[in-house]
């Protein structure tokens, strides 16, 4: 599924795995079995199929490492060898790419956005988006022309 990286390519690599995630999302469909047979690949591939499908309903990093059973260090660990973000960093940036779909593609308002995304109310969804884009999400949505 993914090619094997070149050296000093970590930031290459974190982006087509993303994209792909991305791709995947778009399409409805989760990647395949991963390619590599060793364990930190099977960790990150299985992390990023995990993270596909439940990042909306759980955004925490001991969610993902229990069931990958690997300790929330060690999969931090690993996801920051492959791409030089933490798990959290890596949920969180699939979390926005979800919202920023949502906000682009509807015109829904936006508690009805949060809690779509796991959030108690549009207040935390603001708070998160604000964090990690330096944007509201209605300036966000203004700014896309929605």
């Amino acid at each position: 599924m993914f090619a094997r990286p070149v050296k000093n390519s970590k930031p290459i690599e974190c982006m087509t795995t993303l994209m792909m995630w991305y791709l995947y999302r778009l399409h409805g469909t989760t990647p395949t079995a991963p390619v590599y047979a060793s364990r930190p690949h099977e960790i990150f591939n299985g992390f990023v199929k995990l993270v596909s499908k439940n990042a909306l309903k759980n955004r925490n990093v001991t969610f993902y490492a229990n069931l990958l059973k690997v300790t929330p260090n060690y999969l931090n660990a690993v996801v920051r060898g492959k791409c030089c973000k933490s798990a959290k960093e890596w949920i969180d940036t699939v979390v926005i790419r979800e919202a920023k779909m949502m906000l682009r593609g509807s015109k829904e308002n936006l508690v009805t956005i949060a809690k779509a995304l796991g959030f108690n109310n549009a207040a935390q969804f603001g708070t998160f988006f604000k964090r990690e884009t330096g944007m509201t999400p209605m300036e966000y949505r203004n700014s896309q022309g929605v």
